[in-house]
């Protein structure tokens, strides 16, 4: 899944980009972006996530799912 180098994938992963929304559709996708990443701005308006998948967000600013 990941294509990215080593320094730039540590480099999303442990600052906080606050100006970034994450679209994702796939549910397989959301769970190891919000396993591995510290996003806090998602758009999941167009995925079938399910409740046990938005627990996760503890870390989560904003949520779209409309």
């Amino acid at each position: 899944m990941e294509q990215l180098s080593t320094l730039y994938r540590d480099i999303i992963r442990k600052n906080n980009l606050s100006h970034l929304t994450i679209t994702l559709e796939r549910v397989e996708n959301i769970k190891y972006v919000i396993k591995y990443y510290n996003f806090i701005k998602y758009d999941f308006s167009d995925s079938k996530i399910a409740d046990e998948s938005v627990k996760l967000l503890g870390n989560c600013h904003i949520l779209n799912l409309s």
